[in-house]
């Protein structure tokens, strides 16, 4: 089975069934055991762990509980890998230029300057 997150990711909180968590920011620590007094239905698919630098919200049998760290569904949050679609890529520097090889032909700019003179 994939998930989404993995242990380690930053997370945006892209659904909840409270609206004060919805776009909190949090790490993946790792899966939930299912264990303690927040617990998820196993309906709820995979659950993770996870922590955030302020506290989020949680009910349980009417009692709310405000916890900097708790249990989340994968299916409700939305990993943030900021991994450049060129990682893979060695990005050489144009020094005449300062625009990156990389950069250069995802905008499809050419080093082609016929007809161009400097003023």
């Amino acid at each position: 089975m994939t998930f989404k997150c993995k242990p380690g990711d930053l997370a945006v909180v892209i659904s909840s069934i409270n609206p004060c968590n919805q776009g909190r920011i949090v790490r993946v620590i790792e899966s939930h055991n299912r264990r303690g007094d927040l617990i998820f239905p196993t309906d709820s698919g995979h659950v993770w762990l996870a922590e955030s630098a302020q506290p989020m919200t949680w009910y349980l049998s009417k009692k709310r509980i405000r916890r900097k760290r708790g249990p989340i569904p994968d299916s409700c949050l939305q990993p943030i890998r900021g991994v450049s679609p060129h990682a893979d890529e060695v990005v050489t520097k144009d020094t005449t230029r300062g625009i990156s090889t990389g950069i250069k032909a995802d905008l499809g700019i050419t080093d082609d300057f016929e007809g161009v003179t400097n003023a």
